[in-house]
């Protein structure tokens, strides 16, 4: 029995061996290690019992490194074929990936670089995700060289798809000054507004916050309220939001 069980093991390592030459990443290779461990555990809890009666313990050990190692054969799985139809160049298998990459998820780890490149692969395709992603990362300076320059294209591209994200990260950078870029609160405000009518909790509290103050848009502290009340119940942070806003503008008077 014991004989047995070693070679179905070497069966399934040699079988876990050749799917290492296909180019996997270290992720999955770490799957397969770990798979191989658990079966060779498995193995050993096995031929420790073949001449004793198992105890209760024992039969449930064996049944948990059963269902761990089916756990794992199917996240190995999934992610095989996340990568595989990521070397074939499809779009949504890159955001994918790249969001993976970006958020450190599924055993990948928080790598921007990685997930720039991909993102930047799939925004090739005129995926409108990846597309603000690009623009998103050069904005905030996620694994590429911080650019408003650079992001502009990119996210003017999302937003005239419809991005609300986007849409809100234009209306940030219409309103700053640098890198030869002027303010311009015609666009800012344009592209504000297209995102609030989505009802974007981000849109509802910047311009919320705007009719409250009177910034850019004529004083309406009613319908300002409304709007952070609508952010509000959609699970946006208002109240840290509005102090953090409040401490910038200290800071920079203070400059």
């Amino acid at each position: 029995m014991k004989i047995l069980l070693l070679l179905i093991v070497i069966s399934l390592s040699n079988l876990t061996y050749s799917q290492e030459n296909l180019g996997f990443s270290p992720t999955i290779l770490k799957l397969q290690n770990d798979i191989r461990t658990l079966q060779t555990k498995k193995m050993d809890l096995e031929a420790a019992t073949t001449n004793t009666k198992s105890t209760v313990d024992e039969l449930s050990a064996v049944s948990t490194i059963d269902k761990i190692i089916d756990d794992l054969k199917n996240k190995q799985k999934k992610l095989e074929t996340l990568e595989t139809n990521v070397k074939k160049g499809d779009a949504h298998f890159e955001n994918m990936l790249a969001l993976c990459y970006f958020n450190g998820e599924y055993g990948y780890p928080k790598d921007y670089q990685k997930a720039f490149s991909l993102y930047n692969s799939c925004a090739q395709k005129n995926n409108i995700s990846c597309l603000y992603k690009v623009g998103l990362m050069y904005k905030e300076g996620w694994g590429v060289g911080r650019s408003n320059v650079k992001a502009l294209p990119w996210l003017t591209k999302a937003a005239e798809s419809g991005e609300p994200a986007a849409q809100v990260n234009l209306f940030l950078i219409h309103t700053q000054d640098g890198e030869g870029l002027k303010p311009d609160l015609n666009k800012a405000i344009y592209w504000l507004k297209k995102a609030n009518d989505q009802n974007y909790s981000e849109a509802q509290f910047w311009l919320g916050t705007l009719y409250i103050s009177g910034d850019f848009l004529e004083k309406d502290t009613k319908k300002g309220n409304e709007l952070l009340i609508a952010a509000q119940e959609q699970g946006y942070p208002v109240e840290e939001s509005l102090q953090e806003l409040l401490k910038k503008k200290r800071n920079s008077k203070e400059q």
